[in-house]
């Protein structure tokens, strides 16, 4: 069953582009950015080149701070969102209510870890709370955070494959 506001025809091909490969090391051929699947919304993608706060902000193809490689850890299933260039990962601010999703060095916590669901759900392993565009709002600088599953489009997300070559 298709998430609330997306017509079946959105869901299924959000299904066949959200098939993407997850590296034991990082390879410059599999960089990607991360974008809101809500239609009309493609010229969003996650950024975090700001603070250390993941936002959204307008995709501008290739620009670093907005690709990111995914790369399995030792747990089964598991992987880290890593930043391009910085090396940092994607993590959880458990200092603030609702959870922000930040970037910070690599260490053992589980709020670094991530797994995917078919339906375009990127899952914190910590809690199984989603990445979720807080509120809804698909504007430059719209926090990201993690929430419980609502079903709702702005938890669901599509994984564009970059090239680095120009």
């Amino acid at each position: 069953m298709a998430p609330k506001g997306v017509s079946m025809y959105v869901f299924a091909l959000l299904i066949a582009i959200n098939i993407f490969a997850i590296t034991a090391h990082y390879d410059p051929d599999n960089v990607y950015t991360i974008r809101p699947a809500q239609p009309g919304r493609e010229n969003f993608a996650l950024y975090t080149g700001v603070s250390s706060q993941v936002t959204l902000q307008e995709y501008r193809q290739r620009k670093a701070y907005e690709l990111f490689h995914f790369e399995y850890s030792s747990q089964p299933g598991l992987f880290y969102l890593v930043v391009e260039p910085t090396g940092e990962v994607l993590d959880v601010n458990r200092n603030t209510y609702p959870h922000s999703v930040i970037v910070g060095p690599r260490t053992t916590s589980p709020w670094q870890l991530w797994y995917l669901e078919d339906d375009g759900h990127i899952v914190n392993s910590a809690q199984n709370l989603v990445l979720d565009v807080k509120g809804g709002r698909y504007e430059v600088g719209a926090p990201l955070i993690v929430y419980q599953k609502t079903g709702y489009i702005n938890q669901i997300f599509i994984h564009y494959k970059e090239s680095l070559k120009a």
